[in-house]
């Protein structure tokens, strides 16, 4: 069973403006996955933002 990291990758951002982060739990393989696509001044939010795009 593969273990599980927690990681902070995804910010809301609140009705008031208000940055929240949001703790969610990543399969090791696919934060290992996630670690790739981040690219230099990018933050794992943007990374997980052209994921998304590209899915839709």
């Amino acid at each position: 069973m593969a273990t599980k990291r927690h990681a902070y990758p995804p910010t809301i951002v609140n009705n008031r403006g208000k940055k929240d982060k949001v703790k969610v739990e990543l399969d090791r393989d696919l934060l290992n996955e996630l670690i790739k696509l981040k690219q230099v001044g990018d933050t794992y939010s943007d990374a997980i933002r052209r994921l998304l795009e590209g899915c839709g």
